[in-house]
């Protein structure tokens, strides 16, 4: 399996996502496979799927057209959701804001 070449602990090592993803690039399944597992609870796994899923899809964008609606759909949804709960509320007017600075 694929995926498994891109285990490990280290965060801060790229391990197999170069070697992967030329691997990936040229079949559809095996990059499908790297996909998925941009969605595992593993981190490090997550990191290096992305790398290699990035870096195949540079050179074979087609590669990414199975999962537009996951990358159009779900990401933007989330920030959606997140910028709706994130929005700035106002509390005070201009006014209050400006007299903390002028020491009133």
């Amino acid at each position: 399996m694929v995926v498994e070449k891109l285990a490990g602990t280290d965060r801060r090592s790229i391990g197999e996502a170069d070697a992967v993803a030329r691997e990936i690039a040229c079949d559809q399944a095996l990059f499908d496979e790297v996909f998925a597992a941009l969605f595992s609870d593993d981190p490090v796994l997550r990191m290096r799927a992305a790398d290699a899923v990035e870096k195949a899809s540079r050179k074979h964008p087609e590669r990414l057209i199975p999962h537009k609606r996951t990358l159009l759909g779900e990401p933007a949804a989330a920030w959606q959701r997140r910028s709706k709960r994130a929005a700035p509320r106002k509390e005070h007017g201009p006014a209050s804001c400006w007299s903390d600075f002028d020491g009133r």
